[in-house]
């Protein structure tokens, strides 16, 4: 990601739509997971964790650490007195095997800088405790690639059986596998085929009027109580959650 893509996410992470639509489902997906728990707290690491929006809302859940390669991600984090902070790659984490009982990786196995995401998904199965959780959270459809992605160094859109095959080539067994930001489509698809028509390439991650901001999130409010039954065949984004079976 542009280092300065970093303090957008940190300005408007709390606010943006798209942000807390994503973090409603997180949240509502960690608190059942946890719940079926033998340990009192669970070890949360959320993988690439960004400037730790959604890191500071898995502290209610158990010991919860965040991971990222980019200072500029982890500095941001700090002013959000978050201190289970550490640098390192998804490719080598650093944690010992077997240690975690949930893992998050939001937006980033589809960067630019995963060369082999079949690689890094076997270290999120090394890091997981037999019976964790891994959610995964990844940019869906090549044809709805935009001037965005140009930005957030997206290297590739995924399918939902791509990325199903993966996980479990990685030893992982899916639970639960569902496009999102599926009513949106429309809309995305509109807006990424005009940001491909020239001019500089600009990220989505802006502030909207607050009405326009409230009208997309009341939308994913309404996916989101949609996706406790039904999974979306088509979206704008992927997500899947898998668990680590005993060996």
């Amino acid at each position: 990601m542009l280092p300065e893509e970093y303090e957008r996410m940190f300005l408007h992470e709390n606010e943006l739509w798209w942000y807390r639509g994503l973090r409603e489902v997180l949240v509502r997906t960690v608190r059942q997971l946890s719940q079926n728990m033998s340990a009192n707290a669970p070890v949360i690491v959320d993988a690439g964790c960004g400037t730790g929006g959604n890191l500071v809302s898995m502290c209610q859940f158990g010991c919860a650490l965040g991971i990222d390669l980019a200072w500029e991600a982890l500095e941001r984090a700090k002013r959000r007195e978050l201190h289970m902070l550490a640098r390192g790659r998804v490719q080598s984490l650093p944690l010992r095997s077997e240690s975690a009982d949930i893992i998050l990786s939001l937006d980033v196995l589809y960067h630019r800088w995963i060369e082999n995401d079949l690689a890094v998904l076997r270290e999120y199965c090394r890091a997981l405790k037999p019976l964790g959780w891994l959610i995964v959270h990844v940019a869906a459809h090549e044809w709805l690639r935009g001037a965005h992605d140009d930005v957030v160094m997206t290297r590739h859109r995924y399918s939902r059986r791509e990325l199903v095959e993966k996980i479990e080539a990685a030893g992982l067994r899916v639970w639960r596998a569902t496009y999102r930001n599926s009513l949106l489509v429309p809309l995305m698809f509109l807006h990424r085929f005009r940001s491909l028509k020239g001019g500089r390439p600009r990220s989505d991650v802006e502030l909207p009027p607050r009405w326009v901001n409230g009208t997309l999130l009341a939308v994913l409010r309404l996916e989101n109580l949609l996706l406790r039954f039904v999974d979306f065949p088509v979206g704008g984004s992927l997500l899947v959650i898998a668990r680590k079976p005993i060996a």
